[in-house]
């Protein structure tokens, strides 16, 4: 079986900004920021700007970049995603997911620790 990436790029491509896109939101919450409801996309990208700062710049340039190509996906026509494309968004989402927000927001609050047992996921 193909990686989704190879098989439907639009959707990796999707998947991969709103997973960016919920640590971003996760990343608020755990301040005591909730965005508003219309333009939550582009404030919560406004945020992690202002919240991880200049060094970060190059992560919020694509993350504010996959949020105007998510928006044509959804809304617009004619916007195509390649494999590499989508591949490449993944690799970013992983990424920072590990190195920007999850860091940021389990320090903030309490995230329950999981154990992998050969049974499964067990709570510990």
């Amino acid at each position: 079986m193909a990686p989704i990436f190879e098989e439907d790029e639009e959707s990796a491509y999707q998947l991969a900004y709103e997973a960016m896109l919920i640590a971003g939101r996760a990343l608020m919450f755990s301040r005591g920021v909730k965005p508003r409801s219309v333009g939550a996309h582009k404030i919560t990208v406004e945020f992690c700007e202002a919240f991880l700062g200049e060094s970060y710049r190059l992560f919020i340039e694509k993350l504010d970049r996959a949020r105007k190509k998510r928006h044509y996906l959804m809304y617009g026509i004619g916007q195509i995603i390649s494999s590499t494309e989508a591949r490449n968004l993944i690799e970013t989402a992983v990424r920072s997911n590990r190195t920007y927000f999850y860091p940021r927001v389990s320090a903030k609050i309490s995230l329950p620790v999981r154990v992998r047992t050969q049974t499964g996921v067990q709570k510990g």
